[in-house]
């Protein structure tokens, strides 16, 4: 007969095996803490913003007739209230009175709806609170961090924390950086061609190695039209993203349908581009700054170019703005001679320009903040404006909002050293497309 001992001992254990902490768990750590870090960084900076230099108008009136407390949105130059409205001061509060007479339509519409409906759930229906424009920008740019751990997760079971580090941090640090940031809590029209620019980038990558099929193209297309759409300045985004639809995507498309998807991508958002710009004319005001802003002041013989041009005596509007009344006389006098085709016609003349030109925007590639555009608030509310300056940073957080900035100023290279560098950069993902290794060569796509 079995002692009660043995029965005893003979009891299945019912205690549960302690659980460790592995890298598993290490990787979901950083991910849960970088995520924290870009959600804090970015909605604490909810008020900062950049003080109108005039473009805010061009957009604005879909929604907004001016900033409360002014008695027009455009106050003559001089006045106390041009002072305060223009260059100096961020505005938080605005009039939510729809007046829809924008001339332009814009992809950033589409960023400013969600805040517009929030804001009139949540604040006012009458009273915009300008960084609920920001809302949609900044949930995506949260988003796009999520999108980078999935493509990190997906390549690799190997230094999956080292990744998140190497290339999400420094994500981290441009998301947050005040200096971009800053734009997001306005009506510039920059935020659409921040954050549509990175989707395209993504959705290039993420359909690397996809069997592309037609949604996939129209996704594409949508994209490539909402970045182009966001300014005029990005027209030539169709041109670059047609080369690289083709290169990777088309080749084994069967012809139609392969310039089908071409006139998707390239022509139409190309065309819609042009053809508003040439309606609302701003294409003249483009065509004005690259000759009076551009060429004409790099040149060693300007007088020869405005001779062969038909524009003798305009040596007055070098270096002048367009939206200037100088610069507005010029275009409103010489608007036949407002061309891009010109700008062309300088550097054919004269190659020495190009060189000139582009130089000088190596030199001045670092510079990230807008030092002419003030970011203190002008708090105006209840018929009061006061000036309460910057928003209180989180002190851990300081010195990250401008990690990004102070290392371009600082380390990045500039002028001839940043040419020979994105030459370098250039050849090495080239080489490194066709790698075997699917995260060098989506690293190369991107780049």
């Amino acid at each position: 007969m079995d002692s009660p001992a043995q029965h005893h001992s003979a009891k299945p254990s019912t205690s549960t095996p302690r659980k460790t902490f592995n890298g598993n768990n290490f990787e979901s750590v950083l991910k849960v803490v970088l995520v924290l870090l870009l959600i804090v960084g970015s909605f604490s900076q909810i008020e900062n913003g950049l003080a109108d230099n005039g473009d805010y108008s061009r957009v604005m009136t879909w929604i907004s007739s001016g900033p409360l407390g002014f008695s027009q949105n455009w106050p003559p130059a001089g006045t106390p209230e041009y002072r305060d409205r223009f260059f100096n001061y961020w505005l938080p509060y605005w009039k939510l009175d729809f007046p829809l007479h924008s001339r332009w339509v814009t992809s950033v519409l589409l960023l400013w709806v969600p805040g517009v409906l929030l804001n009139m759930l949540l604040v006012s229906p009458t009273i915009l609170w300008l960084p609920m424009l920001s809302i949609a920008p900044r949930l995506l740019s949260i988003a796009m961090l999520l999108a980078l751990f999935r493509w990190i997760d997906n390549h690799t079971s190997s230094y999956r924390a080292l990744l998140y580090l190497t290339i999400g941090l420094p994500y981290i640090f441009i998301a947050i950086n005040t200096d971009y940031l800053a734009y997001f809590s306005t009506f510039y029209q920059e935020p659409a061609s921040m954050v549509f620019l990175l989707w395209l980038v993504a959705v290039f990558v993420a359909y690397r190695r996809k069997k592309m099929r037609a949604m996939h193209f129209m996704n594409l297309a949508a994209l490539v039209f909402l970045v182009t759409e966001a300014k005029f300045s990005n027209i030539y985004w169709p041109l670059l993203a047609g080369v690289v639809t083709y290169f990777f995507y088309l080749r084994t498309v069967p012809r139609k349908r392969a310039m089908t998807y071409l006139a998707l991508i390239v022509l139409l958002p190309f065309s819609v581009s042009f053809l508003q710009s040439s309606l609302v004319g701003s294409r003249y005001a483009n065509a004005y700054q690259s000759l009076f802003c551009g060429v004409f002041v790099f040149s060693d013989h300007p007088e020869q170019h405005l001779a062969r041009l038909g524009l003798e005596g305009t040596e007055e509007y070098f270096d002048v703005p367009a939206y200037t009344p100088l610069g507005e006389t010029c275009i409103a006098r010489h608007r036949d001679k407002m061309s891009h085709l010109n700008t062309v016609s300088v550097i054919i003349h004269e190659p020495a320009v190009a060189w000139k030109m582009l130089h000088f925007a190596a030199d001045s590639m670092q510079r990230a903040d807008i030092w002419y555009l003030g970011k203190d608030i002008l708090r105006n509310f209840n018929g009061h404006r006061s000036l309460v300056g910057t928003t209180p940073a989180i002190p851990l957080l300081s010195p990250l909002k401008s990690a990004w900035s102070d290392a371009k100023r600082g380390w990045f290279p500039r002028g001839d050293i940043l040419l020979v560098a994105l030459v370098v950069f250039a050849i090495a993902f080239s080489l490194n497309l066709r790698s075997r290794n699917a995260l060098v060569a989506d690293i190369a796509l991107a780049g």
